[in-house]
């Protein structure tokens, strides 16, 4: 394929096709008027030949001569026509390129595989080739198993609440009855100094009496009546010690319920947490039974790779095989084989032009990124991957056309407008003389670019080609160039 070719497509004015005949001299009408006063003059020659017969020959070679007055007479320049555009075809430097096919795939893709597993799919909410937003729903799974479940939680937790409630009532009333028979020891023991107290007097009286008693001051009876006093004092405060210890053996046996009515509170209080934790973990995977993209780009069913389908239909069980593949925004590319011999001329960065055969609405520029060093054995040709613009037409596993630029070249330039297609697939281009009479000019045309189209043979730089109207010229017509 020529390098400096681009495919062929139709000119943006299509043009009324025409006899490809053209009369350079600009004189069929007047030679058709000049033959017919010659056989005029013919016939009077031998009119006279009749009547005259010596002087016939000479008449009729003297009728002769003004047939071709009236030839030069009429070779007179076109009267002025219509009203065309003009342009003078100009050197400029254009890119020089190359087309080559090749498919879209994705340089940036991830899978979306769903967390619950074992679950049915009951929805799909997006269509393959759909643009998606990262966090956005593409998918639902059935979650009534796991909304019953959530049911049963919030149930056991309910009741652990419950039970929660009456194991605090229990450690309250028990602490209760601690403090109670705390306070009664309390008493007990303010019984036992003053009993104490008590029997220090008595004693004390005792001693008193007994030292009376061997002075003979008081009698037997008397130092009797103290001796029973301080034994009763003794006496009493053995019980109150008794009474002591009977409260505090009432505090340990009531500080035993609260330990009794804690370890309640502690186990309602572990089954709340457990029954909260499990009420989270289901909802979690209820919320998760909504499948949300994880990345903005273009869904697809397929493996980017290897062409594997994923498992995205409704009714199938989730498991660890992907539901669909999120091909990420602008990592597009067109890989393209590239013969040997050019690959010189590739260089990464240059501009591709990408087009399709299929979709004339494709029409976008990307750029080459890489020229694969490896050159295949058996094609003799190297892969070239182009990067893709972000765009909604373009899809992976699409067929396109690249027409990649190599160089820079200077060349002729017209506008794609100064271009006629003839009938038999010529294409001419009407260049003004100086006396602005339209010449057809056969062209050979290059690559196009902008609305302007490369001449390769046909005309020179400068020359004045007609380019509004120029399906309505013909050749040797002179026009009115419009201002």
């Amino acid at each position: 394929m020529p390098l400096n070719t681009l495919t062929e497509s139709d000119p943006p004015e299509p043009q009324q096709p025409r006899n490809a005949q053209f009369d350079d001299s600009g004189t069929g009408a007047p030679a058709a008027r000049g033959r017919l006063a010659g056989t005029r003059g013919i016939l009077v020659g031998v009119g006279i030949g009749m009547a005259i017969a010596a002087g016939g020959m000479t008449l009729l070679s003297q009728s002769n001569k003004p047939a071709a007055a009236p030839v030069a007479e009429t070779q007179s320049t076109p009267v002025a026509g219509q009203s065309v555009g003009v342009e003078t075809a100009k050197l400029a430097f254009v890119p020089k390129t190359f087309s080559a096919t090749g498919s879209v795939d994705a340089q940036n893709w991830v899978q979306v595989t769903p967390q619950a597993t074992g679950v049915q799919i009951q929805q799909i909410l997006v269509n393959e080739g759909d643009t998606v937003q990262t966090g956005q729903a593409i998918a639902v799974l059935d979650s009534s198993v796991l909304q019953d479940q959530l049911n049963e939680a919030k149930a056991q937790l309910s009741s652990a609440q419950a039970q929660f409630s009456s194991a605090q009532a229990q450690l309250n009333s028990a602490q209760a009855q601690v403090a109670s028979n705390r306070s009664i020891v309390q008493q007990k023991e303010a019984v036992l100094k003053q009993q104490r107290a008590v029997l220090a007097e008595a004693e004390s009286n005792l001693r008193r009496y007994q030292g009376l008693r061997n002075d003979g001051v008081i009698s037997s009876q008397d130092l009797e009546s103290r001796t029973t006093s301080a034994t009763t004092a003794r006496e009493a405060i053995s019980v109150a010690q008794s009474n002591i210890s009977s409260a505090q053996a009432d505090v340990a046996k009531a500080q035993a319920g609260v330990n009794q009515a804690q370890a309640g509170v502690t186990q309602a209080q572990a089954g709340i947490d457990t029954n909260r934790t499990r009420i989270q973990q289901l909802e979690t995977k209820i919320a998760q039974t909504t499948v949300r993209s994880p990345a903005s780009g273009i869904l697809s069913k397929r493996n980017p790779n290897d062409q594997k389908t994923a498992v995205a239909r409704v009714g199938e069980l989730t498991g660890s095989n992907p539901l669909f593949y999120i091909v990420r925004n602008s990592s597009l590319q067109l890989q393209v084989n590239i013969p040997e011999n050019l690959l010189s001329q590739v260089r990464v960065g240059e501009p591709a032009k990408i087009t399709s055969d299929a979709d004339k609405r494709i029409n976008v520029q990307g750029r080459v990124r890489e020229v694969e060093p490896v050159i295949n054995q058996q094609t003799r040709q190297a892969t070239v991957k182009i990067d893709l613009p972000e765009s909604g037409l373009l899809k992976p596993g699409m067929f396109l056309r690249s027409n990649i630029v190599t160089q820079k070249v200077q060349a002729v330039v017209v506008s794609e407008r100064a271009v006629v297609s003839e009938a038999d697939g010529r294409k001419i281009v009407y260049v003004l003389d100086g006396e602005d009479i339209a010449r057809a000019k056969p062209v050979e045309t290059g690559d196009r670019n902008n609305g302007q189209i490369v001449i390769t043979n046909g005309i020179n730089p400068d020359d004045r080609v007609v380019v509004a109207g120029a399906g309505f010229v013909k050749d040797g017509d002179r026009v009115t160039v419009a201002k």
